[in-house]
């Protein structure tokens, strides 16, 4: 298969989201995170330890979330982004990969998502998004849809 890894910042919402979908495909996962970052939502509770050693993500030596999301687009071939787009975060990950000329996708469905990983070769791939559920609770199921959907047309099943 050609995505060989799925990279986030860890946070609660969409990144989650796409981690664990990744992760039960068999599609490692990864990426940076705050010093000290853990996950506590409604749905789970990851603490730092479980991030690093279950996920495969790396630590900054700050608590840094914005040098975290910058790392981990420019860590990525691509980057595709989930949500409401005009969010600080959002706006940052655009920035950045058009800072450093990276492909990127907002919001699409799994088929023009595999796509676009196909047609470019993209072998890790930065997801990002809102982590504000309140806003939209859809977005979680619109990551997951457009991953699972993804990696099982990817691996021709």
């Amino acid at each position: 298969m050609i995505l060989q890894k799925i990279i986030t910042g860890g946070q609660p919402g969409v990144d989650i989201t796409a981690t664990e979908t990744a992760h039960e495909l068999g599609v490692p996962t990864g990426g940076f995170i705050p010093k000290g970052h853990s996950v506590k939502s409604s749905k789970v509770d990851y603490s730092n330890d479980v991030l690093k050693s279950l996920f495969g993500f790396s630590e900054l030596e700050n608590d840094d979330w914005k040098e975290a999301q910058i790392k981990n687009v420019k860590t990525a071939n691509a980057t595709v982004l989930f949500g409401y787009p005009k969010s600080e975060g959002s706006l940052l990950t655009i920035k950045t990969c058009r800072e450093i000329k990276q492909l990127y996708l907002v919001n699409p469905g799994y088929e023009m998502l595999a796509r676009f990983i196909n047609y470019h070769q993209i072998h890790q791939l930065n997801v990002a998004g809102n982590k504000d559920l309140l806003l939209n609770p859809k977005v979680c199921e619109q990551t997951y849809r457009a991953i699972h959907g993804c990696v099982l047309k990817l691996s021709g099943l």
